[in-house]
C-alpha cells in the first residue's frame, strides 16, 4: 500500500491563469489594434513569464506519504519515520482542527534532523512531556478512521516482519 497526497495550489493558479490570459488577449489587442509592436512584446513576454511561473506551480511535491517502510510529512521536517520506531498513532480533533499523533519510541534521531526555530519549538514542547509528532489533516480530504486502520496494518505488520526476524 503506498498513499501519496499532494500539495495544491489551485487558488494562486487560478489567480495566475487569470492574469495570464489578461495579459495575452491585451497583447493581441495592442499588436492587433493599436499596432504597438513594443507594447505587444512586454505584454507577450509577461505572458511568458507568468505562465513558466504557473508551471512551476503546478509541479506537486508530496505533502504526506506512507508506505510500506514509513510515514513522510514534508511539513514536520524530520524525514521519514519508520513504522519500526512508531509506538501508536491516534486521531486528534477539535477546534476545526483535525490531525493524525504519532508516539514515537525513539524520537531523538528525529528531533536531530530538526534545524532553525522549529527544532526550539520542537525541543520545548518535548521537554514539557509533549511526545508525540502532530500529522496536521485539516486540509486533506481523506476518511481518518480508514486511514488509520491501515496505518496500524502497517505498523502491525513491520513488528510481525521484525519479530519473524529475531526469532
Amino acid at each position: 500500500m503506498k498513499v501519496v497526497i499532494e500539495k495544491q495550489n489551485s487558488a494562486v493558479q487560478l489567480v495566475l491563469f487569470v492574469i495570464i490570459g489578461c495579459l495575452a488577449m491585451g497583447a493581441g489587442y495592442s499588436f492587433a489594434v493599436l499596432k504597438d509592436q513594443q507594447l505587444s512584446l512586454i505584454l507577450a513576454g509577461a505572458v511568458i513569464l507568468l505562465a513558466g511561473f504557473a508551471a512551476a506551480l503546478g509541479r506537486f511535491d508530496p505533502l504526506l506519504i506512507i508506505d510500506e517502510s514509513g510515514l513522510f510529512d514534508s511539513r514536520l521536517g524530520v524525514g521519514k519515520i519508520l513504522w519500526a520506531d512508531i509506538e501508536d498513532v491516534q486521531i486528534q480533533g477539535g477546534y476545526g482542527n483535525r490531525f493524525l499523533s504519532f508516539r514515537i519510541n525513539r524520537p531523538e534521531p528525529y528531533l536531530a534532523r530538526l534545524r532553525g526555530d522549529k527544532r526550539a519549538k520542537t525541543l520545548f514542547q518535548h521537554d514539557l512531556g509533549f511526545r508525540r509528532f502532530n500529522v496536521d489533516m485539516r486540509e486533506i480530504e481523506v476518511n481518518l478512521l480508514d486511514l488509520k486502520a491501515q496505518i496500524d496494518v502497517l505498523i502491525a505488520r513491520d513488528r510481525q516482519g521484525r519479530n519473524a526476524r529475531v526469532n
